[in-house]
């Protein structure tokens, strides 16, 4: 799951986190590889899943929304990641209809304290809905303190070691046990 450059470490276990659930994919900052792959994987899905794409980086936001806009997969420009959550409009289309929530945004012109606390607040309100909530970059320093102050390492997880780290957390399921059965060991 390692690649040379670094990125993408995050596939293998956003692979397994939608092909695990049902419902909505909530994409807390897109990404040249995670919206291709999301979009990809529930292009032909019965019924049709719908993914919602929050960005608030132009540099971002423009070119995937213009390559990946569909009926099934919208974007949203945000400015407060703390309000994500508050951007929806009606219950069809609330976060409790979430199957996987993958946390992996940047803030530009923030610290890296202050993204990672804001995505830490997006973890704690996203384990109140999705299936899966699959976060990247958790081996950060911040993130790590973080989890480990909000005691989300208490919630059940399955870590993958690559670098950067994915770590997925539900308070749904096992996710440890749901992962061993789909590579069936």
């Amino acid at each position: 799951m390692n690649n040379v450059y670094g990125y993408a470490t995050h596939v293998g276990p956003l692979a397994f986190a939608i092909s695990d659930s049902e419902g909505y994919v909530f994409e807390v900052g897109a990404g040249m590889v995670s919206t291709p792959i999301i979009h990809t994987m529930l292009m032909n899905t019965e019924p049709q899943r719908e993914i919602i794409s929050f960005e608030n980086n132009d540099r971002w936001f423009g070119p995937l929304a213009r390559d990946f806009r569909c009926p099934w997969h919208e974007f949203v420009h945000y400015v407060d990641l703390s309000r994500v959550f508050d951007l929806f409009k009606g219950p069809e289309k609330g976060p409790e209809s979430a199957g996987v929530i993958l946390v992996d945004n940047d803030l530009p012109g923030k610290t890296l304290e202050e993204v990672h606390g804001a995505r830490l607040a997006v973890v704690q309100e996203a384990l109140k809905w999705a299936k899966y909530v699959v976060v990247h970059d958790t081996e950060e320093k911040s993130v790590r303190e973080g989890l480990e102050r909000f005691e989300l390492f208490s919630v059940p997880h399955l870590s993958f070691k690559t670098n950067p780290e994915t770590t997925i957390f539900s308070k749904k399921v096992d996710p440890l046990e749901r992962f061993k059965a789909w590579i069936g060991v």
